[in-house]
């Protein structure tokens, strides 16, 4: 069923947000640290506001497929790396650190306007039909 598709979506990923979150807590510096917090925050304020919303199945699975899953293993990766002290790899982690993260932010972001976006166009279309009983 569509709800029992989204609901482990939902869960699985929360899952992997979950991880995300614990090697975020561990990065190098304390913004590598904020910036991991606030994009997984990102990814996990949309998928709970993809959660029970059977309409934007398709959005939940394209979230998760190329989204969520690329950046879990960019967390993933940077976590082996970072572990590692070589010496090559620091501009790589830096730019992870820098530019990755407050890139999945806001593409994060963008989708959690996107599940918003049908609402915002139905309350619209609703104040726009009192506009017109009113005569203006």
């Amino acid at each position: 069923s569509p709800e029992g598709e989204l609901a482990a979506i939902v869960l699985d990923n929360l899952t992997q947000v979950d991880q995300m979150r614990a090697i975020g807590r561990n990065m190098r510096t304390p913004s590598a640290r904020r910036n991991s917090l606030i994009a997984v925050g990102a990814i996990e304020n949309t998928l709970l506001a993809l959660e029970g919303n059977t309409d934007e199945l398709p959005l939940a699975r394209e979230f998760a497929g190329s989204f969520i899953e690329p950046a879990h293993r960019i967390f993933v990766e940077y976590d082996r790396l970072s572990q590692r002290d070589i010496q090559s790899a620091k501009a790589l982690l830096q730019q992870v650190e820098q530019h990755d993260l407050p890139r999945i932010s806001e593409r994060a972001e963008k989708v959690h306007e996107r599940v918003h976006r049908g609402t915002m166009i139905d309350l619209q279309v609703a104040r726009e039909m009192l506009n017109l009983g009113d005569g203006e």
